[in-house]
This record gives structure tokens, sequence and C-alpha cells, in this order.
């Protein structure tokens, strides 16, 4: 596949986006914490730091943990001796306790520790490594349930200016221009703001506002923050961006890498608008992008298994965008050789709307199975297919 990349319209083009919207103080009260998700849904995990404090934080609720045919009772709260480094495996069996096993200890180790979830994680030290990775404050472990039975969620709470710094390197580059770095930085803390809104908003709340991914923006934590990038937060504290000077809500600031030469509607990509984004706007600089021309090889045994996880995966409202699939696509696709694969619609900057695809089954009838661009595109991966600006080449 080749095309030009808009790589899930995350990174700006701030000479447009200044235009378009005005700048707005947070005020001088103190900087809000931003729940990121670190981990989604890992069966098991580790986690170290210094004098580790682990500890329930809904203690008075046994009632769950109680149910689950383990022995002992919940614990309430460990922390390990003063001095000591110590490190833990922790797994999520239900969905009421978090169980945690110390690694390292010797001949006799402990044995299992079950605490009512969720789990809190903090150090004196003000860091907590979740697999290798250094997170500052506090991280919460939350079981959560999947279609392969109960897995750990992990989420750091931490002040968002922190979260900004720990942010810049692993976004976009500390050695940019001062300016360029102001910008990005504005722009990745009012996505923060609007997700922290946003999700205070959800009906029985959320465990996190954001993604530590490329879902929202990536974070890898304290390991890449540097002198410029906390320069850079210091700055700009507080500043974050507005349709309007009145408006109570911030804009929710995409941005992206490489524009592909014209800019995209957010109600094009996700299907609903975003307050401050009226229209495309032609980019006479992402041509010097090393991202502008691309393309990437896929075998057709693996888009047919990429295409299959992923339709499998879509719960709720989203398995609206397979509703014209037969009733028996999931038993037949598996099973299917993918024939034919084809951009059917673009839109008015290029971009792929509508992709085609023919299968034939076991039994050698054939059929059409039709996705729209952006689906695809994440199927595949937006790390790989960098843009629905592509066409297919067999």
């Amino acid at each position: 596949m080749v095309g030009r990349p808009s790589r899930k319209f995350r990174r700006t083009h701030f000479r447009i986006l200044f235009f378009l919207v005005a700048f707005s103080s947070a005020g001088a009260s103190a900087a809000p914490k931003v729940r990121v998700r670190i981990l989604e849904s890992d069966q098991a995990f580790r986690v170290r730091g210094f004098d580790l404090r682990l500890r329930s934080l809904d203690v008075h609720d046994f009632k769950l943990a109680q149910s689950s045919a383990l022995r002992s009772a919940p614990a309430r709260e460990i922390a390990a001796r003063v001095d000591r480094v110590s490190e833990w495996k922790l797994n999520c069996p239900n969905g009421g306790v978090v169980e945690a096993s110390q690694v390292g200890v010797g001949k006799y180790p402990l044995r299992k520790i079950y605490f009512s979830a969720p789990l809190s994680l903090e150090s004196p030290s003000g860091f907590v490594s979740v697999r290798g990775k250094p997170y500052r404050e506090k991280v919460l472990v939350h079981p959560i349930a999947t279609r392969k039975g109960w897995k750990c969620e992990a989420v750091n709470h931490v002040d968002i200016e922190s979260y900004l710094d720990g942010l810049v390197n692993a976004e976009f580059s500390a050695a940019w221009s001062r300016e360029a770095i102001d910008a990005q930085v504005i722009a990745a803390r009012t996505y923060a703001y609007y997700q922290i809104k946003l999700m205070g908003t959800k009906r029985g709340g959320s465990h996190y506002d954001l993604d530590s991914t490329i879902k929202d923006q990536v974070y890898d934590g304290s390991m890449k923050e540097d002198y410029r990038s906390k320069l850079s937060a210091n700055r700009t504290r507080g500043t974050i961006l507005k349709a309007s000077a009145g408006d109570p809500w911030p804009i929710k600031a995409y941005y992206h890498s490489t524009c592909g030469g014209t800019t995209e509607l957010p109600e094009v990509v996700w299907g609903a608008p975003s307050k401050g984004f009226k229209s495309r706007v032609h980019c006479p600089y992402c041509v010097s992008s090393p991202s502008f021309v691309w393309d990437v090889s896929v075998e057709a045994k693996e888009v047919a298994l990429e295409i299959w996880k992923g339709a499998r995966e879509l719960t709720g409202t989203d398995r609206e965008q397979i509703r014209g699939w037969p009733a028996t696509w999931e038993s037949e696709l598996r099973e299917s050789t993918l024939l034919d694969l084809r951009v059917s619609s673009q839109n008015a900057s290029g971009r792929t709307e509508v992709v085609t695809s023919k299968w034939k089954n076991k039994s050698g009838a054939e059929y059409i199975l039709t996705m729209s661009g952006t689906q695809f595109r994440y199927w595949i991966g937006p790390s790989r297919l960098k843009s629905t600006v592509f066409q297919v080449l067999a």
C-alpha cells in the first residue's frame, strides 16, 4: 500500500491551529491530576519501587474478594521495609481482587497476598516502576473483564505538568526550536484538559482520562524527561486553547506529524465535529517530511487475519460498522481466502472512505465485505498504514 500520511490527525500544523483558536489561561490554581492508562489488559505484570507501598483503596468492600474462593482474606496494606527495593508480580484473578506475589526474597518467598481492588502503588521516592518504566506519583491497578477473562488495567495518577514533561520526547522532541516545543506542549496540555473534562461527564465514571499510546498521546512516564522538556512545561504552564475566550471547554487539540498536503476535519475521521476546526487547509510544508510519501508491504494472509481479529473485537455501537456483513462472517472469515482488496471511495482530500474486499469461503462461494478506510487503517496498524491517503497495489 502506498500513500501520504495524516497519522490519526494527531500532530497539528500550528500556523493553522493558532489562527483558528484563542489562547486561554487555565489559571494560577494547582494543576489537576490526569489519569493515564499505561497497561490496557495484561494477565500479569511486575512492579518495582523503593519502599514500595501496596494499599487497597476500597478496604470496606470485601464482598467480591471473599467470594472469590481464595483462602486468605484480602489485605489492606503492605509496605516494604525501610531502605529496601521490592519487586512484585501482580495478577487480577477476578473482579474483586488484585493478587500480589513478592519477587526475589530468597528461598522462601512470601505467599500470594490478595488486595481488595483497586490496588494503589506508591513510593516515598516518588517513582513506581511498571514493566521497567518509571512513573511519577501513584499507579492504580483495576481488574477489568475481557473476552478472555479477567485482566489488569494499570493507570498512572500524576500531576498534568509532570505528565507533559514525560510526554515531550515520546511524542516529539525537546531538541526542536523553543517556539515549536512550546506550541506542541500547549496542544498536548489542551488535549489532556479536554479528556479530563470529557471523562468526568461519563456515566458511571471511568478509570482513566487518556491512553499512553497513539490512541491519545504517547507517554513513557519519566523515562524521557530532560531539562528542555521541563522548561517548556514551565514556560507554558496552565496555557490551553479554546475556540472562544468564554467557552467552558478547551478544544480537543488533535495534532499529527504530517498532514499529507491537506488537513482533514475531525468529523470526517471520527464522525463528529469538534470546536475550532471549520475547514480543510492546504499545507505546502509537509512535502519535506520523510513520511510524506511511504509504502508498506503486507501479505494477503496477514491482511485477512487482521480484519478478522479487528472485527471480532468490535463492541457496542462500534459493531454498526459491520452491520452489512453476512451473519456468518465470524465463522467463515477465518477460513476464507482474500481474493481482492481495493479503495472503492475517496473524499475531497483524497482520503479513503470505503475499502472493499472480496473473499472465497471453504465451499468456494464468493462474497464481498466493505469497511471504512479509518477502520481498515486501525486494524492493519496506524503506525504501519500511516494515513488513509493510500492505494492498494497487488
